[in-house]
């Protein structure tokens, strides 16, 4: 049976529809917004940008969560609001057999000093790796709203998204369907595989080549 463990190399979006609004009878015109930010695990998100935007005039107001996932935006116009907020780090890993059925639980641990993840599996479910045995690793960007979590491609990039190409471009890549293109931002190649050619949509399907165990 073959086993995948997803690695999500994470640019967390969250959106809120807020309204600032006041019962009072004097005359206030301004408010504001706050809120602490966590993860899936109810960690706090650290330095996650929040992006305050007026559905009226459009305005937008800029600020940072603190080392506890607070935030707060004074002097906001009375009204509708959307709230975006973003932070990168690594997800919680996703064990799941071929066919997307979950298996057990995958331990990660992230040392930010090195830039470096380790993941653990239950030997007794996962078995010993040795020869004959491969893997593919690969890293996406995350997107809490879709069902795959995997973040996918527009034609150009913009705020919350990723680009295909830079506006204007003339590269052969910028005339590819963004949904054809994987959903892959790193990937760890065999020896002899470029990333350049593997991850190429122009070429074909892209096919992810595993690294074998010695």
């Amino acid at each position: 049976m073959r086993h995948s463990v997803r690695i999500v190399n994470w640019l967390a979006s969250l959106l809120i529809l807020f309204a600032v609004s006041t019962t009072l009878h004097a005359q206030l015109t301004e408010g504001s917004i706050a809120g602490t930010v966590t993860d899936a695990s109810g960690a706090a998100v650290a330095g996650g940008n929040v992006k305050i935007t007026n559905l009226q005039t459009g305005a937008v107001d800029d600020t940072k969560t603190d080392n506890i996932g607070y935030y707060r935006v004074l002097h906001l116009q009375i009204g509708a609001y959307q709230i975006r907020v973003e932070a990168q780090g690594f997800a919680s890993p996703v064990w799941v057999d071929a066919s997307g059925n979950p298996i057990g639980t995958a331990f990660m641990l992230a040392e930010d000093a090195n830039r470096t993840v380790t993941i653990a599996l239950p030997e007794a479910q996962f078995g010993t790796p040795g020869p004959g045995w491969a893997f593919s690793v690969v890293l996406t960007g995350q997107d809490g709203f879709r069902p795959d979590q995997a973040r996918a491609f527009a034609a150009t990039p913009a705020d919350f998204t990723f680009g295909v190409c830079a506006a204007g471009g003339a590269s052969p890549i910028c005339g590819v369907d963004p949904s054809t293109v994987p959903k892959a931002v790193d990937v760890i190649t065999p020896p002899g595989v470029s990333q350049a050619t593997e991850l190429d949509p122009t070429a074909g399907p892209v096919v992810i080549q595993p690294v074998p165990v010695p």
